[in-house]
């Protein structure tokens, strides 16, 4: 339990009945005035200390109560007993005006007896024999008087102190905007605010409830105004700039192209509150106004073209000029954007702002291809003749990935990748079920494409023929003859895998993929100045050669007597091939790769009819 805060009890001198204790203070009184010399009142006084040793000193009253000669205790239990009651009154407590009554019981207002009784036992016992034997004579003489002190709980006090500043304080509240269900504004009105410092209240309070009377006491305060900062004109202000800002749709334009940043969008990106020059405004939410300029930045943006060549049948005649990519400034534009509706809220007519954008040079521009032009020579050239049927699409499945890649410049140091640099594979773009060989057996109709790969085994011989890096390939299922043997390149694509083709131009020319197509045959050209390779192939070296036969499986699908092949007979092998590419004038070797296939087995199968 903390301790109280009490009013410290004082001591004074006053005029007290000539009457004196009995015991034996009378005699030693008596023998101190015969002798009247300084020694023997102080020896007096000395044993009076001696003899009273535990009890107040004779003629020692407090507020009026006498409590000499008694012991602490009995001290404390006559002052209880003698004293008015200090816990039945009430603090009056009136706050700018309302008035509370707080009972002097609820902060344990009392009288301080333990205080008051430990003041009394201290009247004539300050440990200076002199002094202490001079007070002792006086108070036999004219009494000693301590007057009363009062004590408080303390964290009682403090909790009436917290709830007194609660009451008193009211935050203050700006003008300011707010926006309706329907997107307008409306102003609210300002109001002062008020506060009461604790240690005002504190001081007050003590004031009042140390005061030595049983009576209610009395405490007038007052709060302290709080102003508002933001008024009504200045909030109407601002709704006004917002409204301006909104009002309507503005032009971003770079002299050439415009677009328009609609009022909707304006108006999502206002907000209210402290602008930069510490006034209350219109704040523009940048993250707000930063989407919709990344939004644009996706309708502006424009991958960058590479020149490419025109070709006659005699070689490239001419070069299709690059275009430049654009991207927009996202940042400068936006920094454009927010000073046009500044000015807008400032009340100046704005109808545009500047669109910052940025050029991206291709990577291979117009000039640089025009310096290519007079060069370039077909480094290698690769057919593939079939027969147009169901199973390649009647050719479609064939001829529109090899249009996709007609004119593809390859730059130096540049990939290629079969199923990343062809269109899209689907129905739209002519494509059709064809053939293809799944879980060893060839299929008619369940893979959409079907027949593509005779496109990436021509690129693939091509490419191989000029002495590139090659980098992706695998083999068909089995050997299909007309590929070259063991240099075929399959390429499939699942929900969850795909086997592509590839190679990389490690040379320093550009390189051009020229594609010619008609009904049966697909051919590749790869153009480029010279790069001085020579390539060689190894013949092809076969073994574990194994055989298939014919199966018969009989169908009620076909009548009796009927008769349909579904599977051809293909005998398995494994075979390698290697390349070896040199440089022309040294001889060196750049490229050395060995190629080997693993075809499988595959037994005819022919459906008779039973039905």
């Amino acid at each position: 339990m903390r301790t109280p805060v009490v009013a410290t009890p004082g001591a004074d001198l006053a005029p007290r009945s000539p009457a004196l204790p009995r015991l034996v203070v009378g005699g030693l009184f008596a023998v101190g005035v015969l002798l009247g010399t300084i020694a023997i009142p102080a020896l007096a006084a000395g044993a009076m200390g001696l003899v009273l040793q535990g009890r107040v000193m004779p003629r020692v009253e407090v507020a009026g109560v006498d409590v000499g000669m008694l012991t602490a205790a009995d001290a404390q239990a006559r002052l209880a007993a003698s004293l008015p009651d200090y816990t039945a009154g009430s603090l009056v407590l009136t706050l700018d005006g309302v008035t509370t009554e707080v009972p002097y019981a609820q902060v344990g207002r009392d009288h301080d007896y333990a205080g008051l009784a430990a003041a009394a036992m201290a009247a004539g016992r300050s440990g200076d024999p002199w002094s202490d034997g001079q007070q002792r004579l006086a108070s036999l003489a004219v009494g000693t008087a301590i007057s009363d002190a009062v004590a408080v709980n303390q964290t009682a006090l403090d909790r009436l102190v917290v709830a007194t500043a609660t009451r008193a304080f009211v935050r203050p509240q700006d003008a300011a905007v707010v926006v309706n269900t329907d997107g307008t504004y409306a102003v609210t009105l300002p109001h002062e605010g008020s506060h009461l410092h604790p240690d005002v209240i504190r001081t007050a309070l003590i004031g009042a409830l140390f005061t030595p009377t049983a009576d209610n006491v009395s405490v007038a305060l007052t709060s302290d105004a709080v102003p508002f900062t933001v008024t009504q004109r200045q909030a109407a202000e601002a709704a006004a700039a917002a409204r301006a800002m909104w009002a309507t749709p503005l032009t971003l334009t770079d002299g050439t192209d415009q677009y328009a940043l609609a009022p909707a969008d304006i108006q999502a990106a206002i907000t209210f509150g402290t602008t930069d020059d510490e006034s209350y405004g219109v704040v523009l939410n940048q993250a707000v106004l930063g989407a919709a300029m990344d939004e644009l930045a996706t309708t502006i943006h424009r991958d960058p073209v590479n020149a490419s060549f025109a070709f006659n049948a005699s070689g490239p005649t001419s070069v299709v000029a690059a275009v430049p990519g654009r991207d927009l400034n996202v940042a400068a534009t936006l920094s454009s954007v927010t000073e046009a509706l500044q000015r807008r809220g400032r009340g100046i007519s704005t109808v545009s702002a500047a669109l910052a954008g940025s050029f991206v040079e291709p990577s291979l521009t117009t000039a640089a291809a025009q310096e290519v032009l007079p060069n370039l020579i077909r480094l290698s050239t690769w057919t593939t003749y079939y027969v147009p049927a169901a199973g390649n699409g009647w050719g479609n499945n064939i001829s529109i990935p090899a249009r996709d890649l007609d004119g593809m410049v390859i730059l130096p140091g540049e990939d290629f990748d079969f199923w990343r640099d062809i269109g899209p594979v689907t129905f739209e773009r002519g494509y059709s079920y064809g053939g293809a060989i799944i879980d060893g057996r060839s299929t008619g109709d369940q893979a959409i494409g079907g027949g593509i790969c005779s496109t990436s085994t021509t690129l693939f011989n091509t490419a191989l023929r000029a002495g590139l890096q090659m980098d992706a390939r695998a083999n068909h299922y089995y050997y299909i003859d007309r590929y070259p043997m063991g240099l075929d390149a399959t390429v499939f694509a699942t929900d969850t895998f795909s086997q592509s083709m590839g190679f990389t131009n490690d040379t320093d020319t550009p390189l051009i993929i020229k594609a010619y197509t008609s009904p049966g045959v697909v051919r590749f050209d790869l153009w480029g100045q010279v790069i001085n390779r020579k390539v060689s192939f190894s013949s092809p070296i076969i073994w574990n050669r194994t055989y298939g036969h014919d199966t018969v499986e009989y169908t009620s699908s076909l009548l009796k007597g009927q008769s349909s092949r579904v599977e051809y007979i293909h005998n398995g092998f494994n075979v390698s091939v290697t390349r070896t590419v040199t440089d022309g004038t040294t001889g060196a070797v750049i490229h050395s790769d060995t190629y080997v296939s693993n075809y499988q087995t595959v037994n005819g199968v022919v459906l008779v009819g039973t039905r």
